[in-house]
């Protein structure tokens, strides 16, 4: 709904949407809106042995859509390239799988759609303990936020919930946090090589600056960006950050199995359409 009014109320300032949905289950009904069109991307990373079932796009229109929320779920027509299913398999995924699919996936297709605005289906049963199986904590919520706030794009983030109660203000907080400053890496260890009590003293240092921070409330105010410049003259595209290996990526954190073969296949299906993805290097339509 918010995706659809941003659309038709401000045609004129935003023609173009990604929306990113981290939520463990699959974004079915996302997908099944937006499957035809050109004007949204959708990325979704879901555990995919648990809720494939039901996830199709009813478009009369699809003809290629497989029922369900695997990579062969690319878009359709127009929307040809435009939906991304990230699928896991399995349960004991933690922050360095999600880093590792936001670094290689989530912001390179990012950066190459160049929204004018994202929404996030903020979802938190990936926590350890919850109902998907993963092990994540609250902090990689506030890393992925940070790492979307620095596309520098107007964005929103739609509150989801989850099933482990106690932790969801944990994980508020730190998208809250993601939204104002910059989460560095350093706090994905927190819940594994780290202590959990680092979590409070991380907490602690953000209560600290949070008057200041949100004493004159959010300030969303952004010119909006144009298409074309004062020539008529398309910008030229965002600059993509340099390319990181997967074998360089799986020296530097550890990431299961299940990620990796995940993000190959994703790479093996978008590539054709966002050239250059690839990691493994350079390619053409």
């Amino acid at each position: 709904m918010a995706a659809k009014g941003l659309l038709g109320s401000f045609s004129d300032e935003i023609d173009k949407i990604l929306i990113i949905d981290w939520d463990v289950h699959h974004g079915n009904g996302t997908q099944s809106i937006f499957y035809d069109s050109n004007q949204v991307m959708m990325i979704s990373i879901h555990r995919y042995d648990i809720f494939p079932n039901g996830c199709g796009c009813n478009s009369s229109s699809s003809s290629s859509n497989d029922g369900n929320g695997g990579v062969d779920c690319i878009g359709n027509g127009d929307g040809e390239g435009y939906n991304v299913n990230i699928p896991l398999i399995g349960s004991e995924y933690t922050n360095d799988d999600f880093k590792h699919i936001f670094n290689i996936l989530v912001i390179p297709l990012a950066l190459q759609f160049n929204p004018d605005f994202v929404l996030v289906s903020a979802g938190f049963d990936g926590l350890k303990g919850d109902v998907g199986g993963f092990s994540l904590t609250p902090p990689i919520f506030g890393w992925m936020t940070s790492q979307i706030r620095n596309l520098g794009k107007r964005m929103a983030l739609v509150l989801e919930g989850g099933y482990k109660i106690q932790s969801l203000p944990k994980c508020v907080k730190w998208c809250l946090r993601g939204l104002v400053e910059e989460v560095g890496d350093e706090v994905l260890e927190i819940g594994y090589e780290r202590d959990e009590s680092e979590e409070e003293e991380e907490e602690n240092k953000f209560e600290k600056n949070e008057n200041s921070l949100f004493e004159d409330g959010f300030n969303f105010e952004q010119e909006p960006s144009s298409s074309d410049d004062n020539n008529g003259n398309s910008p030229p595209p965002i600059p993509l950050p340099p390319s990181t290996s997967l074998e360089e990526e799986k020296d530097t954190c550890f990431v299961l199995e299940g990620t990796i073969q995940s993000i190959i296949q994703v790479l093996e299906k978008m590539d054709s359409f966002w050239p250059g993805l690839s990691p493994f290097g350079n390619h053409s339509k």
